[in-house]
């Protein structure tokens, strides 16, 4: 298959003001998921986000200088839900502000309770997870879930469908493209 994939979404992590509401400064760790939206080629796109119930810990949009701008995870059971997709997902990429991720940390990404790529350690500059395939289904709910007591960092995330996969998913790209019907018939070869 074709490893490279398309990309379809990016979720900007870099600025709190890309989302709506506005990403909080002040550390949230309640295991209720908060909403925040924003928009990607003119769609609105939302994702979830939850801490894990220690208010030791907890996620929130750090704003130390330009280029530490990013989404602090943590820590263990923590995740950021992705919202449904038109297309099948074959890989998610993210990427951490360089110098500071923490190189300890380890993370998945979810379906369920189920992990559908391979855990990684540490998040130095990010992670790029490539769906197993009979998780690249239209419409899976991916969550990326910090695995230990290690607080998880991202500036974006990008998410991959794979167009030459057998699923027959046609890109945005060719949604125009014509259909074409064979008969039957007009595959039969006369072999005399």
């Amino acid at each position: 298959g074709d490893l490279e994939g398309v990309l379809e979404v990016e979720l900007d992590f870099s600025n709190k003001n890309n989302w709506s509401p506005v990403l909080p400064t002040t550390k949230k760790y309640t295991t209720t998921e908060d909403s925040y939206t924003t928009k990607y080629n003119d769609k609105n796109y939302t994702v979830k986000i939850a801490g894990d119930g220690n208010s030791n810990n907890g996620w929130y949009f750090s704003e130390n200088n330009t280029n530490l701008n990013n989404l602090v995870l943590g820590k263990q059971n923590s995740y950021l839900k992705l919202p449904a997709f038109e297309f099948p997902v074959s890989k998610i990429v993210c990427t951490s502000p360089s110098g500071t991720a923490s190189g300890k940390v380890t993370w998945n990404v979810f379906v369920g309770e189920n992990a559908v790529s391979t855990e990684l350690t540490g998040c130095t500059t990010g992670g790029t997870f490539e769906i197993s395939a009979e998780n690249q289904v239209v419409g899976n709910i991916f969550q990326i879930k910090v695995l230990n007591e290690n607080n998880l960092q991202f500036k974006k995330i990008q998410i991959y469908s794979n167009t030459s996969s057998a699923t027959g998913y046609i890109s945005s790209c060719c949604s125009d493209a014509a259909v074409v019907t064979v008969k039957p018939t007009d595959a039969t070869m006369n072999l005399n």
